[in-house]
């Protein structure tokens, strides 16, 4: 039995292999996956020559991001992907949001930039406690509202919203291909 499979895997080993062109894959996950996974391996084995020194480390300094840092990234389309940092090698840059992943190979990555919400805004939770309170007074005229939860909630809640909802958006460029590309 061992001889016959030996014969077989010699027999069909021996047999001429034509090569295929490329073919655009299909537009399902796995054939995504496929064309990533090619745009990687070719962004590796031209990455020697087209990539600067300068371009190395920034993209060096891209690669000691912290996981789970929020990024929005820009590719060479114009569009903005957006998610949490989880890695980066040589050759491409991963993100993930929820339980997607997406990679991203390095040649199509033109910025990418960190963004952080510090605090919120004083100025929003007043306008928004203003806001609650002209509200309340207003519905308040109608007696069939309760005067005294309408006169707490709306200006807590409203100045929750404001402050929150108008929060400072900090953002900072970690990696930018240079202009030489």
């Amino acid at each position: 039995m061992k001889t016959a499979v030996l014969v077989a895997l010699i027999l069909t080993s021996a047999m001429p292999v034509a090569a295929h062109d490329w073919v655009a894959p299909e537009q399902g996950p796995i054939g995504r996956s496929i064309a990533t996974e090619a745009a990687t391996l070719a962004a590796v084995q031209m990455k020697t020559g087209i990539n600067s020194d300068a371009d190395d480390s920034a993209w060096a300094r891209l690669q000691k991001v912290e996981r789970g840092t929020p990024v929005d990234v820009r590719d060479r389309t114009g569009a903005t992907v957006r998610g949490r940092f989880a890695e980066a090698d040589d050759a491409s840059m991963t993100l993930r949001d929820g339980a997607l992943t997406n990679r991203i190979a390095r040649t199509d990555v033109i910025e990418v930039a960190t963004t952080e919400t510090r605090g919120g805004s004083p100025a929003g939770a007043a306008n928004g406690a203003a806001l609650g309170i002209l509200a309340a007074f207003l519905m308040a005229m109608d007696e069939r509202v309760m005067f005294g939860p309408t006169i707490v909630g709306l200006p807590v809640g409203l100045g929750f919203a404001g402050y929150y909802g108008f929060g400072r958006t900090k953002s900072r460029v970690i990696y930018r291909v240079s202009a030489a590309q």
